[in-house]
């Protein structure tokens, strides 16, 4: 299944939470990344993050199994 994700520079969105509370996480690892089920919400959140970094940023699709992660089924 198709899902986006979104890096900042040379990192990775890992979280991102409403504006209230100001909670943005970042990773360094792509797997670690959130992602979004379609390119309109990526854009969404890419937009909220234009106002806090000055870093380049860019949504990127990611090919991702359609079962949950934690269920670690391979």
């Amino acid at each position: 299944m198709t899902r986006y994700v979104i890096s900042v520079g040379e990192r990775w969105l890992a979280a991102l939470y409403d504006t209230q509370s100001s909670g943005i996480a970042l990773t360094e690892t792509r797997t670690d990344a959130c992602s979004w089920v379609t390119y309109e919400r990526a854009e969404q959140a890419a937009l909220q993050l234009r106002k806090i970094f000055q870093d380049e940023l860019r949504i990127h699709a990611s090919e991702e199994p359609d079962y949950p992660r934690c269920w670690d089924v391979a």
